[in-house]
This record gives C-alpha cells, structure tokens and sequence, in this order.
C-alpha cells in the first residue's frame, strides 16, 4: 500500500510540475497535459490549480515516509524489548 501511495504522489507531482511549466510556456508538455488543464470549471485558474495538485503530491511523498519511518521505529522497538525479556 506504501508503494502505492508513494507512486500516486510522484505521479501527482510530475502532473502539477508539468501542467504548469506547459501552462506557463517553459517546457515543451502538450498545453493540455494534466488533469487541471481538462477541467472547464478551472479556467483561469490552472496556475493554481497545477500547484495545488503537485503540492498534494509532496504532501503525499512526505506523509508516506513519516509512516514508512513510524512503522519502522515500532518494528525495532518491540524486536528490542523482546531480546530484553
């Protein structure tokens, strides 16, 4: 499940980045690359939009690696506090 979610915000990320570099003309991307720039009611509105979008996805990255690094922390506690007993 970790792997997943850590694919969807890499996926996430690389959609808001490149939906905005095309939006904004700074990188060759279709100008309709990403799920903001297909959106009607978000006209006007795609340099927001496309970094909010990658935002999410850094949110997502970082929530992954706290829990990833948490699950880990009680994995080596209780493996020490069972050679302890």
């Amino acid at each position: 499940m970790r792997s997943f979610l850590g694919f969807v915000g890499v996926v996430k990320v690389i959609q808001g980045v490149g939906g905005l570099l095309g939006h904004l003309g700074l990188l060759w991307v279709p100008q309709r690359f990403g799920v903001v720039n297909r959106l009607s009611f978000m006209e006007g509105y795609e340099v927001l939009g496309n970094l909010a979008v990658a935002a999410l996805g850094v949110i997502l990255l970082v929530v992954v690696s706290v829990g990833a690094e948490q699950t880990h922390d009680q994995d080596a506690g209780s493996s020490v506090s069972d050679s302890d007993a």
